[in-house]
């Protein structure tokens, strides 16, 4: 006979949505490989500079140039001179050096954004409210870090490079504040904070910076290749897919 067998044709038009659904699960699984590369990417990435954040260290806090310079100045004989780490108020490292009538204590501070802090500290210490009498305001610094400042009524210098803050507390009886502020300014350079030091720490983050963000910026472009191209192979396979199940449904 030369009609339809209608048994063959329900088989052949329930075959077409079988197909459209494998069609389907295909992208599906592409578009889901394409995230997974992108996510690992990024967490490649975030792994890379944890690494890195965790090997750059502060500068040691008890320098022996430091405690050097200290007994020099002061004339404290090296021997005589002790040094001890601890911890600080702020839970940040910090080195006492003390001698007979002398005691410079260190504190090296590696939270977040120390230029932003040391500027606002020395804003704050440079405002006067209400009638305070024999008010001085913070002495700047030069030619130490970033910036640097010598705030008189605590007796410290706060200076930074960029990655951490440096507080030098000096309580040295009976001497000026020339003196104080140029003793703290040696310890400050002793422990790894000239203005040298700090340009080329700010230029190795900013290097830094523009590297991750040229490599984030190619992980993007091929990821938007790779979602591009995923597209046109789903979209493709969806026009197959659907002129082959088209041909079966009219056969």
């Amino acid at each position: 006979m030369n009609g339809h067998d209608p048994h063959k044709t329900a088989r052949r038009s329930r075959s077409a949505p079988i197909t459209s659904c494998r069609t389907a699960s295909v992208i599906i699984g592409l578009l889901t490989g394409l995230a997974l590369v992108g996510c690992g990417t990024s967490s490649r990435s975030s792994a890379t500079s944890t690494k890195a954040a965790a090997r750059a260290k502060p500068p040691s806090v008890c320098a022996p140039a430091a405690g050097v310079v200290i007994a020099r100045e002061t004339g404290v004989g090296p021997g005589v001179l002790k040094a001890r780490a601890t911890m600080g108020d702020n839970a940040e490292p910090e080195c006492h050096f003390r001698g007979p009538g002398v005691l410079v204590v260190v504190n090296v501070d590696s939270s977040p954004q120390p230029y932003q802090r040391l500027e606002r500290t020395i804003d704050e210490a440079s405002q006067q409210f209400g009638t305070v009498r024999n008010f001085t305001p913070p002495v700047s610094v030069r030619k130490l870090g970033l910036d640097a400042a010598w705030l008189p009524d605590p007796s410290q210098l706060l200076t930074t490079d960029g990655r951490s803050l440096l507080t030098i507390t000096v309580a040295w009886r009976r001497e000026k504040r020339a003196r104080k502020i140029a003793l703290a300014t040696l310890v400050a350079r002793r422990t790894g904070m000239t203005q040298d030091q700090a340009q080329q720490r700010v230029d190795q983050v900013i290097t830094k910076a523009k590297a991750a963000t040229d490599t984030a910026r190619k992980a993007m472009a091929d990821l938007a290749i790779a979602t591009a191209l995923s597209l046109m192979v789903g979209a493709f396979i969806s026009a197959v897919a659907a002129g082959y199940g088209g041909k079966l449904r009219d056969e």
